[in-house]
């Protein structure tokens, strides 16, 4: 964890609008190993930011998110949403055999997922994760829609084709999806 003699020599410096790599090198020359510079203009950071959110708003949580970005997001959502319930209507209305619709089913909801990991993990790494967050939110909330839907579908075929086995497979398959949306939900959270 960073002193407070540190946190003042970096906001001082940062405030004289020295860079982070002037400030790393400063503190280099001063005797801190590369990786302990970095870990300070990180701690900093975060330090100088909750200290300036908890400020600006005694007692509450910093929101990244401006109404505007939200409303926005909400209206991406439902886009997507459309898009996706449009796009399973016109693909599945064709003459296929059940597990052919699902099939088709299972390849819409795989690029929602691939495109929600994506954008998730490309601002995963970076140092204001949160603030781009908010982008990635929709696309996993459609894909988590359309696996709910495509669990519904792959239900009742399993139960259509052997009731007997049918139950337990459909048990053991809502088993796993509540499973991992708890998980994701709690690493969401978590993170949040």
């Amino acid at each position: 964890m960073i002193d407070q003699k540190s946190l003042d020599y970096i906001r001082h410096a940062r405030a004289n609008n020295l860079s982070d790599e002037v400030i790393k090198q400063a503190l280099m020359l001063n005797g801190w190993t590369e990786g302990q510079a970095s870990e300070a203009l990180i701690s900093a950071s975060t330090a100088i930011t909750g200290t300036s959110a908890l400020a600006a708003n005694p007692g509450r949580k910093h929101s990244w998110n401006s109404p505007l970005s939200v409303m926005l997001a909400v209206v991406l959502f439902f886009a997507l949403l459309i898009l996706s319930n449009h796009v399973v209507k016109d693909l599945v209305s064709t003459s296929l055999s059940t597990s052919g619709k699902l099939i088709i089913n299972v390849f819409i909801v795989l690029p929602f997922l691939l495109l929600a990991f994506l954008l998730h993990y490309s601002f995963h790494e970076h140092e204001q994760k949160n603030k781009f967050m908010i982008i990635s939110q929709p696309y996993y909330f459609v894909a988590g829609w359309l696996l709910l839907k495509l669990l519904f579908q792959v239900s009742q075929y399993i139960m259509d084709q052997n009731a007997t086995y049918g139950v337990y497979a459909v048990l053991v398959m809502t088993v796993l999806v509540l499973t991992g949306i708890i998980f994701f939900v709690q690493k969401y959270m978590r993170s949040a």
